[in-house]
């Protein structure tokens, strides 16, 4: 059989178009999958949260914030952070998009299933943190339980 120049190409096209489809579905089952879950089912069921607001300075700089004490518990300075940068970012992205109030309050919490999960009631978004890895979880584990710990230290009238 011989094949002409042109019958090359339309087979290489077509079997690129395949990989790319095939590549397409994996990436919808992967984000379905993932840990990232946006709709308006009823939201998870949290045993230990607190809640959070994120501010983000005019030099870049997104500043965690406990919202019921509006006391600072994290600072993430422009080109760091990581993966919480990247939560971070894509959260407040979100809410600009649809016009909400970016320091709203998001829920960080444990799932009755020792899930770590954050959650933006206003936009219906989650994000299983844990989904992600234990390492890129820890960071976000360390404020919940930093801000646990803060609640249930004696005070003085105790």
């Amino acid at each position: 059989m011989i094949l002409y120049q042109g019958q090359k190409r339309s087979g290489l096209i077509a079997s690129l178009a395949g990989a790319f489809t095939a590549l397409g579905l994996t990436a919808v089952v992967i984000a379905a999958t993932g840990g990232v879950f946006q709709d308006d089912s009823q939201p998870p069921r949290l045993e230990q949260v607190t809640w959070l607001s994120i501010q983000r300075g005019a030099d870049g700089v997104l500043e965690v914030r406990d919202a019921g004490t509006d006391e600072a518990l994290d600072t993430v300075a422009a080109g760091e952070g990581g993966f919480a940068r990247g939560v971070y970012d894509s959260l407040l992205k979100e809410r600009e998009r649809r016009g909400i109030e970016v320091g709203a309050p998001l829920q960080l919490g444990l799932t009755s299933d020792g899930n770590l999960m954050l959650f933006d009631p206003f936009t219906s978004t989650r994000i299983a943190l844990r989904s992600f890895g234990d390492s890129k979880a820890a960071v976000f584990e360390a404020l919940l339980d930093r801000v646990l710990e803060r609640q249930w230290e004696p005070t003085d009238e105790t």
